[in-house]
């Protein structure tokens, strides 16, 4: 099965895979989300809410962390994705350095999407990508969000603690 093959799943009414022993471990067109509810991660990073984003510091690590992972086609990233109110940005730091961010969309009161992650790889025995994935779990948990969305399926998300694949209309 070629990454992206469109396939019949077995989704439950909440959007749950019942089978999580698929033969394809990535799609193009299954959107997924943790249930927060199902989650007791804590934060275990250093990470803080940034008010005034640097443009220039997040453009830089963005580059870094697109040129580590070799991406064959990147999405831009343009000033309204770190600046407009409805983004919260996360950075996260090591040794007191930004070394990675989080971008994330508040819809309300439940949903949160985290739209952007990006790390510069400056110790990658850290596994920064991991924690800051169940940090934000954590954080977002704590001031009463219900879902965190994720976007796209990948095979690491489907590790995290309530993991979900949203289901049709």
């Amino acid at each position: 099965m070629m990454c992206g093959e469109k396939t019949n799943l077995n989704l439950s009414e909440t959007g749950e895979l019942l089978n999580n022993n698929m033969e394809k471990t990535h799609t193009d067109d299954l959107y997924t989300r943790i249930n927060l509810e199902r989650t007791y991660y804590e934060v275990n990073v250093a990470m803080a809410t940034i008010l005034k984003p640097n443009v220039s510091e997040l453009r830089k690590i963005y580059y870094d962390y697109c040129k580590y992972k070799e991406f064959a086609s990147v999405t831009p990233l343009h000033d309204a994705m770190m600046l407009n109110d409805d983004i919260e940005v996360i950075g996260y730091y090591d040794q007191g350095n930004l070394v990675a961010f989080s971008l994330m969309r508040l819809y309300d009161q439940s949903h949160v999407e985290n739209i952007q992650f990006a790390w510069n790889y400056s110790n990658p025995d850290t596994r920064l990508g991991i924690k800051s994935l169940e940090a934000e779990c954590a954080y977002f948990k704590e001031r009463g969000f219900k879902f965190l969305e994720l976007g796209l399926d990948a095979p690491y998300k489907r590790e995290f603690d309530g993991f979900e694949v949203m289901g049709p209309l």
